[in-house]
């Protein structure tokens, strides 16, 4: 039997359209397409990504801390939801999001967009936590828990009425310390 050019290429991997939700309750982001239809299918959340390396001694160090702050009960009620995506056979993918240095973190406001963009190494865990206290005290009305959409984005006039804020989070994002 002859092989082809075809043969001899290298297969890619298929992945499916969706991210996977993997056990520990992250999504795990593997393709622009994948990153795509998870921010698309969540217009009614708040989303933090975090982008990593595989070989990367600081974003393992993270890791542990991104997975104790996407189980912290104080966000029990709160519309979020974790995500993570490997800069590996994404690099161009994720420079074209304004990713710099890794470990880095992203967060969306639902259908409004991304609202926030940092490089997040293990000493800015804080910084994480003060950023997603701030994006919840801004974006989630404290009565109904439901994402609030930003009325003076023109893309967003024609949703539901914007309410006022304020989640009493403040206190605990700068008190409560990651156990190293």
């Amino acid at each position: 039997a002859k092989t082809t050019e075809t043969d001899q290429k290298k297969e890619e991997p298929e992945f499916p359209p969706f991210p996977e939700k993997l056990k520990n309750g992250i999504y795990e982001i593997q393709t622009p397409e994948q990153h795509a239809a998870w921010v698309a299918a969540n217009p009614d959340k708040l989303m933090v990504i975090k982008f990593y390396a595989p070989w990367c001694r600081a974003c393992k160090s993270v890791e542990p801390k991104f997975l104790q702050i996407s189980k912290d009960k104080k966000y029990a009620n709160i519309p979020i939801i974790f995500g993570q995506l490997s800069v590996q056979h994404n690099k161009q993918f994720v420079k074209s999001l304004g990713i710099m240095a890794l470990p880095s973190m992203q967060i969306y406001a639902g259908s409004e967009g991304l609202v926030e963009n940092f490089p997040c190494g293990p000493s800015k865990i804080p910084m994480l936590k003060r950023k997603l206290t701030e994006t919840i005290n801004a974006k989630v009305d404290p009565t109904s828990f439901v994402l609030k959409v930003d009325c003076a984005n023109p893309e967003n006039s024609e949703a539901a009425p914007c309410k006022t804020r304020s989640l009493a989070l403040d206190e605990e994002a700068e008190s409560s310390e990651i156990d190293e």
